[in-house]
């Protein structure tokens, strides 16, 4: 059956005979009996580096640095701007030579009314009488070029708020004479010391307001006559300087 092998058909088989042998369990066929020898223990695992603690004096270095770096910026900061605040002052003072001086105005006077005993003071910015003190800054006017009235205290002159009766007369920044808004700011005298708006009817009028204060008025009476507090003339007697 199997080629040429023979066997006896009656012959029983020893043991050993017939079949390879077996390995014990515990024992694996294909295990190495020996490890390599070239084979050696891992190495050992490497520290991680640690960070060395940084020595004290470049730590002061550091610090002196940065102090003095701070200190350059901030005196290169106040260097720039002392520079700039001195150029606006010179741009300022340049401005200041450009503007045109105060126009040259009388001799300082009291703005009487005989009817009232009193003289003309700043209320505000409207105008109203009070009691004659001559020592006064308060009470003293100036009669400027071009028939401006000029508070001597305030630098401002008497102006109507609009050029009809019952208008309030108010203290205002003095306008040039040539301005043609300065036409409410022109005053002048009329018989018997009577004091108007240039080129109008409309007299400076004290006694016409129930808030007592100077305003406008066509009527010609006592309380619309103005003189120069102690002599008998009128306020346009004064000539400018």
């Amino acid at each position: 059956m199997y080629g040429n092998v023979e066997t006896a058909p009656d012959k029983a088989w020893g043991p050993g005979e017939g079949c390879p042998q077996v390995p014990p369990p515990d024992e694996d066929p294909y295990e190495p009996l020996d490890p390599s020898p070239t084979a050696g223990p891992a190495p050992p695992a490497r520290p991680s580096p640690s960070r060395r603690p940084r020595p004290p004096q470049v730590a002061l270095v550091a610090l002196v640095t940065l102090v003095t770096l701070v200190t350059l910026l901030l005196l290169l900061l106040g260097t720039l701007g002392a520079r700039r605040i001195s150029a606006l002052e010179a741009a300022l003072e340049a401005e200041k030579a450009k503007e045109p001086p105060p126009p040259a105005g009388s001799a300082s006077f009291l703005l009487y009314n005989q009817h009232h005993s009193g003289c003309v003071v700043p209320s505000g910015r409207a105008l109203s009488l009070s009691r004659c003190v001559p020592a006064s800054p308060e009470q003293r006017w100036q009669r400027l070029p071009g028939g401006l009235l000029r508070h001597r205290g305030s630098g401002r002159c008497a102006g109507a708020a609009a050029a009809a009766e019952g208008s309030l007369v108010l203290l205002e920044p003095c306008r040039d004479p040539r301005d043609p808004r300065a036409g409410r700011q022109r005053w002048e005298c009329g018989p018997g010391a009577l004091l108007r708006l240039a080129g109008t009817g409309l007299h400076f009028n004290f006694g016409h307001e129930r808030y007592g204060r100077v305003v406008l008025y066509r009527g010609q009476g006592d309380w619309s006559r103005w003189m120069v507090h102690g002599t008998q003339e009128d306020v346009c007697s004064r000539d400018c300087e």
